[in-house]
């Protein structure tokens, strides 16, 4: 995985498309470039000379694209076309096979680029890090890869995280997760999907953990400041214990909340949350939860205080001698200008 990662990147920024689309600010600065996806109250513009930026969508007063766009209102509704501006009236012009459709720029809640092949619909994102303090003799290596791929009315997700904690004193720890997740959009904001996860955690006793599911969930909310949804159904849960026999195989409903909240102007911010719960079905005697919790919240001028949070639980571990808890909590406080 890692592997296809590194090899593939390269090829992918090497098909994008043609950067001809215009951005005009608020203040009057006009910039040339790609448009990629209108998310989470911010619009992702690729340029030639400084790279991607990210443009806030309240400070944009025109815009325009000859690519292909599936946009999604706060009223849930969903088109697609390229994108033109109305600047008589100050509305976003989209232009479909058919006709055209008027719409107030802040009403818009997401965007994203359909490209025609396979590989300029693939979005791909590496970060590899290494941590080591003297005083604790700690150190702790960091590995994250995301593959994205879109099309119309579906969207599906690729992600590898692994963490190794090296101790002077314990044996080293790992916590290793590689998930798939594909959702179908068969009428917003309702859609459908299926999961696939590969775990191991060494805290919770557990060699490899298989799970595959299927489920339908929604978005409850989302506007260009916040965003909360839900995704409920059924999966396949079977383990194979450190040490020990692979447990059996058994069914499990699950629950999915999340929600974020984003703030751009002085004071900004930025929360993203989720809650995971896995009551068993067959047998009914065991429960697990996950939780996570990300905080960035600027206390004064460019004074930024960050929390990152998660949190395991499983009411009966599938080793006697496995802890029913695993969590951590990372607290900093930071300067940017």
């Amino acid at each position: 995985m890692i592997y296809a990662c590194l090899l593939v990147l390269p090829f992918t920024q090497f098909l994008a498309a043609e950067k001809t689309d215009i951005v005009i600010l608020n203040n009057g600065d006009r910039i040339t470039g790609e448009i990629k996806e209108l998310s989470r109250g911010r619009l992702k513009f690729n340029t030639d000379n400084a790279g991607t930026i990210l443009f806030e969508w309240d400070k944009i007063a025109y815009v325009k694209s000859k690519n292909n766009f599936e946009l999604v209102t706060e009223e849930k509704k969903e088109f697609f076309g390229s994108i033109d501006f109305d600047t008589t009236a100050n509305l976003l012009l989209l232009i479909t096979a058919a006709d055209s459709v008027r719409l107030e720029p802040l009403t818009v809640v997401e965007m994203n680029q359909i490209e025609e092949s396979f590989w300029k619909r693939l979005d791909l994102s590496i970060d590899l890090g290494f941590t080591y303090t003297k005083a604790s003799r700690v150190g702790q290596l960091l590995l994250n890869c995301d593959a994205g791929f879109r099309r119309r009315k579906l969207t599906s997700d690729l992600s590898l995280s692994s963490t190794i904690t090296m101790l002077a004193d314990r044996e080293t720890t790992e916590r290793h997760s590689l998930s798939s997740q594909t959702i179908y959009f068969f009428s917003r904001p309702w859609g459908w999907g299926g999961t696939g996860t590969i775990e191991r955690s060494s805290e919770l006793g557990i060699d490899v953990r298989l799970l595959l599911g299927a489920g339908i969930g929604r978005h409850l909310i989302q506007t260009n400041f916040n965003q909360l949804g839900f995704l409920g159904g059924i999966q396949y849960n079977r383990e194979w214990v450190a040490g020990g026999e692979p447990g059996q195989g058994n069914l499990e409903a699950f629950v999915l909340i999340s929600y974020e909240q984003y703030r751009f102007d002085t004071p900004e911010l930025d929360l993203s949350t989720s809650l995971k719960l896995f009551p068993n079905l067959t047998p009914i005697d065991r429960f697990r939860e996950e939780f996570s919790l990300d905080l960035k919240w600027e206390l004064i001028a460019d004074l930024f205080w960050k929390l990152n949070f998660y949190e395991l639980y499983d009411s009966k571990p599938p080793s006697i001698d496995a802890s029913k808890y695993d969590w951590g909590i990372v607290l900093s406080l930071g300067w940017s200008n």
